[in-house]
């Protein structure tokens, strides 16, 4: 989370340089720089306001597109079972109060309802179950295309889909693909192999 904040520009390093398109993020402005930017934080919030505005993020929007949002982030059946469909508040005070699971798909049809050059996903399927998981990604992949697409994780099932996986342990970094990152016989693949072993995964 302390990286998402970085290059969100939320923190400034200390020690470094993060440089987009060879150019140091702190020399364009903030402004500039955030309109590049679409973002799922871990700690997201809703907004006590109708669904359809929740995701467009407007009092106008395309239903079409809030639609397709739902529909792609594995919405859609759960929306159309509310009361009041889009218009349905999301509040506990009024209208509905959605889990977890649904909160965080929530947030992150929010985030890809506006096309962005880069997307920042901060462990966004973290309350989800493995196959929701797995559906969502795939979509995601569409959804996304022609984007830069970065993917914060703990959990190591979909790293073989990435085109890149970025290790960090303890300030340092390793780069590759994750076949690549296997053959190393690190800390990666120690808990590659952990995981594997305990959820019975099948590459």
């Amino acid at each position: 989370s302390t990286f998402v904040k970085l290059l969100c520009r939320m923190y400034e390093p200390q020690k470094g340089h993060i440089y987009l398109d060879g150019k140091e993020i702190r020399s364009y402005s903030k402004e500039e720089y955030w309109k590049i930017l679409g973002v799922v934080f871990q700690d997201f919030a809703l907004i006590g306001l109708p669904l359809a505005e929740n995701i467009a993020a407007s009092a106008q929007y395309d239903e079409k597109k809030v639609r397709r949002c739902l529909k792609d982030t594995g919405l859609e059946e759960w929306a159309d079972q509310l009361k009041n469909g889009l218009n349905e508040w999301m509040s506990a005070m009024e209208g509905t109060a959605p889990s977890g699971g649904e909160k965080q798909r929530l947030a992150l049809a929010r985030t890809l309802c506006h096309k962005k050059p880069v997307f920042i996903l901060d462990d966004p399927f973290s309350a989800l179950d493995k196959n929701t998981e797995e559906q969502i990604y795939n979509n995601l992949r569409k959804m996304t295309e022609g984007s830069i697409v970065i993917i914060l994780s703990h959990r190591l099932y979909m790293f073989p889909k990435l085109d890149k996986v970025i290790w960090l342990d303890e300030g340092s970094a390793r780069v590759g693909t994750h076949d690549e990152l296997i053959r190393q016989e690190g800390l990666y693949s120690h808990l590659w192999n952990i995981q594997e072993s305990i959820s019975g995964w099948k590459l």
